[in-house]
């Protein structure tokens, strides 16, 4: 799973990663999340979370990462 939200996450949260193969799975993706919400960004399989945005930039605050995430590049 590559991302979670809903009902079974606090308020508007947004949980990246959160039951993802973190070693040797790379993955390029834009998601589509609630309150128009769109992500998007490349994880290398490494760690590293590379041109990674969030639009509208007011949902930045509700994005966390699980796991996986051990440096965020945004672009």
């Amino acid at each position: 799973m590559l991302m979670h939200s809903g009902a079974t996450v606090a308020g508007n949260e947004i949980v990246l990663f959160p039951a993802w193969p973190c070693d040797d799975w790379a993955v390029a993706f834009t998601l589509h999340a609630p309150h128009q919400t769109k992500i998007k960004g490349s994880y290398d399989g490494n760690g590293t979370l590379s041109n990674f945005s969030v639009t509208p930039a007011s949902r930045k605050q509700d994005v966390t990462f699980a796991g996986c995430v051990k440096a965020v590049v945004w672009q």
